[in-house]
């Protein structure tokens, strides 16, 4: 229904004629926990787009980008090993300093103020929630922005079930084919008490980039002794993961699960194309070490909760430990000589622990309330060498060593006025300490070892208040002000030898202050909203209108290059500042019993209002369509007592800017993408055959230099089987 796409129409036998035809229309509730405790989605006053079991299965969801496009409000940027996951134009591109929303898989925060967003696959999956608009005093620093919670599916403590799918399709320019298997299991090991479920999964992602030989790339190879890459299909990726869930209540009041997770990502080669060779094409030199990126994330969480009967308390812990090893071969963005046959490997390893105690009320009376604790340790180990394979010169070898504590207190407390009027007022107190130490050891770049050690440390508050006004069970307005903020961190900072010769403790080429931190930046957001359940609750319509000041926002500053100073040389100053505001409509009808359509659109305005360069005040913030827009339409059928479906989603997303304008990027986006999917289910046994990108749209997605781009995934035509049990 609402959240972007369609819900399942209420299915129900004929038995009382003019009420069950009424139900049959309706569409149905849908239930989140984006408040930290149970809500009904439409009775819920804040911004949420919800992604259902019944779309996930339905649309055949699997990954962020197949979903976070049409949601309004939401675009999504990939780039082989990074994720951007924008929220209301929040975000500056490609050098932002650090992530801008959060990620959580059930109560697990899979990203952090050291990582970006982690993309897990949806595999038995219950929901995902999509909050935007700043979440800071429940969810802190990772959601500045705004949050994705994935919610998996909860072990039945009564019955043994599971589900095998397999897919394989056709990739439009690639000779290889997709194919995945899922396998799903509940067991139930103690009735009512104890159950065990698990969920395997491997998807094999056809590469559908060729790697192809160009007089230029071949002069480069002839003048540094290496060789050409000529190979078709290259970018595939093989996504392997598994998760285990133990679920134990002993009583009617305390219930406690263990999650066990891990997925590994294995990339060959990139899906990078090169506009000056062609599209979908590319040249690369060979490295040393070869490309293959893997990515490998493990992940384990303990959530305690006893009902007190007035309260819920619940402990969250969590550990995650994140793997990384990539390449980049440096000639796509250097095409010549002198670096373009150079690497860069880097080797990441990060430890994350978090943990959150909060007592959530369920008082009788006017009042509710929710008050909690937060604490949170990362480590962080990364070695980035850039070198010449050829020569053996090494141009850069650092090793960047993070550690950072964090710890808040959060609450929130409502007070129902009448039964009309509700007030929730909330705030959040954090402090953090984060130390970067990051060594450059001798190479060509830096001759001389070179430590720069760079302790941080913060305190500070945020708030937020909300009005919501009820005057009838299917109508909400809300009005809510709230604060978001990011963590700041250290920077490591060019030899003052090289880019400092003057001693003005400025970047030489520019006005950019060499700081050895980058303090933390903070939004404040203003939104009207409205939830409607309308035509006898055949129609719900929700929408929201905002405005977000953005402040003290690291700005990346970049150095056209001296006679010791290499251009593109970059530090982070906060000095800027920028704004977002536009409008977020979600609704769905159910224009029969068997017919549903759903229809979002966003507009947004976002521009820098204070900036340096290479930004400038007034212009577009990076990666923000002006304008989306999504239609999607289910009908389900009968067939000989087999039950089925055809649904098509047909989206627009609309231009934005991949940089500054002085970066001389081309803007993307402004494009349609048209998907089709039917299935029927036989008994156990469900089939269903879709296409994806129905019309082959080449548009870019994104921009990363004047020549290197990422286009939409052309043409999948493909087939599901599933059995259940």
């Amino acid at each position: 229904a609402t959240g972007a796409v369609t819900q399942g129409v209420m299915a129900q036998d004929v038995n009382n004629e003019g009420q069950t035809a009424k139900k049959q229309n309706q569409i149905d509730e849908i239930i989140v926990t984006a408040g930290k405790r149970e809500s009904n989605l439409q009775d819920t006053a804040m911004s949420i787009s919800v992604v259902s079991r019944d779309d996930i299965e339905n649309r055949g969801l699997v990954s962020m980008e197949d979903y976070l496009t049409t949601i309004p409000g939401v675009s999504y940027i990939i780039s082989n090993t990074v994720n951007f996951v924008v929220i209301r134009g929040i975000t500056t591109g490609v050098n932002e300093s650090q992530s801008t929303a959060g990620v959580y898989l059930g109560e697990i925060p899979m990203s952090n103020a050291a990582i970006g967003q982690f993309d897990i696959r949806l595999v038995d999956t219950e929901r995902v929630e999509v909050l935007k608009g700043p979440q800071g005093t429940l969810y802190g620093s990772n959601a500045l922005a705004g949050l994705v919670r994935n919610i998996p599916v909860a072990p039945n403590t009564n019955e043994v079930e599971g589900k095998l799918t397999f897919n394989a399709s056709a990739q439009d320019e690639s000779d290889d084919y997709n194919n995945s298997i899922e396998a799903v299991l509940n067991l139930p090991l103690v009735d009512d008490q104890l159950a065990l479920r698990i969920a395997t999964y491997k998807f094999d992602n056809a590469g559908y980039v060729d790697a192809i030989s160009t007089p230029n790339v071949e002069g480069v190879a002839a003048a540094t002794g290496s060789t050409v890459i000529v190979e078709d299909d290259v970018g595939g990726s093989t996504v392997t993961g598994g998760r285990a869930t133990l679920l134990w209540t002993p009583t009617d009041n305390f219930e406690t699960s263990v999650v066990f997770g891990t997925q590994k990502t294995d990339l060959d080669g990139s899906s990078q194309e090169m506009s000056s060779v062609g599209l979908r094409k590319a040249s690369y030199l060979n490295m040393a070490h070869g490309r293959n990126d893997v990515i490998e994330t493990d992940y384990t969480s303990l959530v305690m909760q006893y009902d007190f009967g007035s309260a819920m308390l619940t402990s969250a812990s969590s550990l995650m430990r994140s793997d990384k090893t990539l390449s980049y071969n440096l000639f796509p963005y250097v095409p010549n000589a002198f670096l373009g046959q150079g690497q860069t490997d880097i080797v990441d390893a990060m430890d994350v622990f978090s943990q959150e105690i909060r007592l959530t009320s369920s008082l009788n009376g006017p009042i509710q309330f929710i008050a909690g604790l937060f604490y949170e340790d990362v480590d962080q180990d990364q070695t980035q060498i850039s070198s010449d394979p050829i020569s053996a010169a090494v141009f850069v070898d650092a090793d960047i060593l993070l550690d950072y504590e964090q710890k808040a207190f959060f609450g929130e407390i409502s007070y129902k006025i009448d039964d009309l009027w509700e007030l929730t007022l909330g705030g959040r107190y954090f402090d953090y300490d984060r130390g970067d130490r990051n060594v450059f050891n001798p190479s060509v770049w830096f001759p001389a070892a070179v430590e720069t050690p760079v302790d941080t440390s913060e305190k500070d508050q945020i708030f937020k208040a909300n009005l919501s006004f009820t005057p009838n069970d299917n109508s909400l307005i809300y009005f809510q002000w709230s604060e978001g903020f990011r963590l700041g961190k250290g920077q490591h900072l060019p030899a003052a030898s090289q880019c400092d010769v003057n001693g003005d403790n400025r970047l030489d080429g520019t006005d950019a202050v060499l700081a050895s931190s980058i303090q933390s930046d903070s939004i404040e957001n203003f939104e009207l909203g409205a939830k409607l359940v309308l035509l006898d609750d055949r129609l719900v319509l929700n929408s929201t209108v905002f405005r977000i000041n953005w402040d003290n926002l690291p700005v990346a500053i970049v150095t056209p290059g001296t006679d010791t100073c290499a251009a593109g040389t970059t530090v982070f100053n906060n000095l800027g500042e920028a704004y977002s505001e536009g409008i977020e409509v979600e609704a769905s009808y159910a224009l029969t019993p068997n017919l549903v359509a759903s229809f979002t659109t966003s507009y947004i305005d976002s521009a820098w209002t204070k900036a340096a360069l290479p930004a400038v005040k007034g212009e577009q913030l990076s990666f923000s369509p002006n304008s989306t827009a999504v239609l999607a339409m289910q009908y389900n059928f009968e067939l000989n007592a087999y039950s089925g479906f055809m649904r098509t989603d047909i989206s627009y997303i609309g231009e934005y800017e991949n940089s500054t304008q002085s970066a001389l990027l081309p803007v993307s986006g402004d494009y349609i993408n048209i998907n089709l999917r039917a299935g029927i289910s036989l008994d156990q046994w469900s089939l269903a055959l879709y296409a994806t990108n129905l019309s082959n749209e080449d548009s870019t997605i994104a921009s990363l230099s004047g020549d290197v781009n990422i286009r939409v995934t052309p043409r999948k035509v493909g087939l599901e089987l599933a059995y259940s049990f």
